[in-house]
């Protein structure tokens, strides 16, 4: 999500037509999962491990790499030109958001890590920090909120675009620390945001608490205290009590 911002925001302070705009990779990475992402986003893109002959690029400019972008910097009060990010990422991807409210219609979402093959560097597929409770969770979400839509997913299965569908209409996304809450910006501008840390995690990891304050979202953190809730393989008990109080909190703030 670095990159993509950081292509973005070049293209606007150049004022450069994303269609116009063709990525350039150095990296020595194979294709992935995100490629059809750049070229949705702008007019093409190309690795430089693709390339078997000499090329000549007649116009060039040298992006802010990866973790160097604002989007890194959490100490920063805001960060420009970021809910035009959200308009144009999702406008992309030929979503037509709608920021309207419905407190007696809210959409819930759970996030679950599962293992996954998300990087060539990890061929096991192993990921940290994985719900174990999952189910007993969602479960009782229905229960406290009857009246609302509860969502459990395992977001990376699906397209980025179906990915931006869920996410564009979530009011309260509840996740383990990880890439996946990179999808706070593209929340609705009223949202909330409740991130989980397992007790082996540090919460002065801020990356998405950040997103959420630079959008004006709410947000509320918890982290398990307790190691016989810690299992195997990575997988933490999450607390059903703290859950559904810090949702109850969630839904208040956003409603009142």
């Amino acid at each position: 999500m670095t990159d993509f911002y950081n292509a973005f925001l070049v293209a606007k302070v150049l004022k450069l037509a994303p269609d116009h705009v063709t990525v350039f990779i150095v990296d020595g990475h194979p294709a992935g999962a995100l490629d059809d992402t750049w070229s949705r986003l702008f007019g093409g893109m190309i690795r430089a491990g693709e390339i078997t002959e000499a090329v000549t690029i007649q116009r060039m400019v040298w992006s802010t790499i990866g973790y160097d972008s604002m989007l890194n910097s959490h100490h920063l009060h805001q960060v420009p030109f970021l809910e035009e990010f959200r308009s144009f990422f999702l406008s992309r991807h030929s979503l037509h958001f709608n920021d309207a409210l419905d407190c007696d219609n809210l959409t819930v979402v759970l996030l679950l890590r599962k293992d996954y093959l998300a990087h060539p560097r990890n061929p096991s597929g192993s990921v940290s920090r994985k719900i174990a409770n999952d189910k007993e969770l969602v479960q009782s979400l229905k229960e406290f909120l009857p009246q609302h839509n509860v969502i459990s997913s395992q977001i990376d299965l699906f397209s980025m675009k179906d990915q931006l569908s869920l996410i564009s209409r979530t009011d309260i996304l509840i996740g383990m620390h990880g890439a996946g809450l990179t999808h706070t910006l593209f929340l609705p501008k009223h949202a909330g945001l409740i991130e989980l840390y397992p007790n082996y995690w540090p919460t002065a990891n801020v990356h998405f608490q950040a997103m959420a304050r630079w959008r004006n979202l709410k947000y509320l953190q918890w982290q398990n205290t307790d190691p016989s809730n810690e299992h195997a393989n990575e997988y933490t008990v999450i607390n059903k009590s703290a859950l559904l109080g810090m949702v109850k909190n969630m839904h208040s703030s956003i409603c009142s």
